[in-house]
């Protein structure tokens, strides 16, 4: 090579920064690509996006039970259902996702918009998350409250080597303690809210003091960056939705255990469920809110969620109020 030449471009991970830093980009190291189910297209039949925190209930609810239901209801046994795409990250990405357009994944970027990428029929969120959404003329002015989290737990590694058995216990011995990031206000300010009523300022100022904010790949998601951590020996104990702390007990018993924190369940925050306007004509969608009305109340519940009691289940949600 001459001296003249230029230097080699050689391929770096992560990929370069993103031109365009109005969209929230997925850059971290654990496989992210399964917070999108489905083919993406404009052709997709029904697409839903939503939080990941209930992913254990809305996947199988919308791959298999809602295609199933259909076809013991006469007027949608003909319903085209062959591709229904599920898009499940945090609140904040999906507000930012559906605002600027587009969802970055590494260094491609899958644009968010009607009759290109991928555009949701349906949107589920906090009641905050789809006001936010309806100010931006994104969706429709009511929403219909379905499922309401338990609010927080502790989960720890299968043997629970340090002993936590509170929320004080994670503000001593040592303890490195994960949660939601910044970037997921929502739930982490309900986390820190609980923990400052349950256990007083003191143990709030311990968990964040001990809070293990960053690691190499670290995504944003909380679903994901708790059980990582913690398998990963990078945490000791990480605060997150009981519902998602049994769930991976449940799953993965040889590597977490779940510990439940008494009097959270005040703390828990509700989801709902409204339509896009550019989504809103699509029969699937209303059907699969009609079949969300008649079945929700059932299958939330053994994953961990409240039962919602009527008529506090399928309320309706003003989202022009202020929240």
């Amino acid at each position: 090579m001459s001296p003249s030449s230029p230097s080699p471009v050689l391929f770096q991970w992560p990929g370069p920064a993103p031109a365009d830093s109005s969209i929230p980009w997925l850059r971290g190291h654990t496989d992210t690509l399964p917070d999108i189910v489905g083919r993406i297209g404009p052709d997709a039949d029904l697409t839903i996006f939503t939080e990941g925190n209930h992913y254990m209930v809305l996947v199988p609810a919308a791959l298999e039970e809602f295609r199933a239901w259909c076809t013991t209801k006469p007027e949608y046994t003909n319903l085209r259902l062959e591709n229904i795409v599920l898009v499940t990250l945090p609140q904040p990405m999906i507000v930012e996702a559906i605002v600027a357009g587009g969802l970055g994944v590494g260094s491609a970027v899958i644009p968010v918009a009607p009759g290109r990428g991928i555009y949701p029929d349906i949107v589920m969120g906090g009641p905050l998350p789809l006001s936010k959404l309806r100010a931006a003329g994104k969706v429709e002015a009511t929403a219909h409250l379905f499922a309401r989290n338990k609010g927080l737990a502790i989960l720890v590694r299968a043997g629970n080597h340090l002993g936590i058995a509170s929320l004080q216990d994670l503000s001593g011995k040592g303890c490195r303690v994960i949660l939601a990031t910044p970037g997921e206000p929502g739930a982490r300010n309900s986390y820190l809210d609980a923990v400052r009523e349950l256990g007083g300022t003191e143990t709030v100022e311990g968990i964040l003091g001990g809070e293990v904010s960053a690691f190499p790949g670290r995504l944003g998601i909380q679903h994901r960056d708790v059980p990582f951590a913690l398998s990963q020996n990078l945490a000791d104990a990480g605060i997150i939705f009981r519902h998602l702390a049994e769930h991976y007990q449940r799953t993965y018993p040889d590597i977490f255990e779940s510990i439940p924190v008494d009097g959270a369940e005040r703390f828990g925050g509700g989801i709902a469920a409204t339509l896009t306007p550019e989504g809103a004509p699509r029969p699937a969608a209303r059907a699969f809110l009609e079949f969300y009305q008649a079945r929700a109340r059932e299958i939330y519940p053994p994953a961990g969620f409240a039962r919602l009691e009527y008529p506090d289940f399928w309320r309706e949600l003003d989202l022009d109020a202020p929240q």
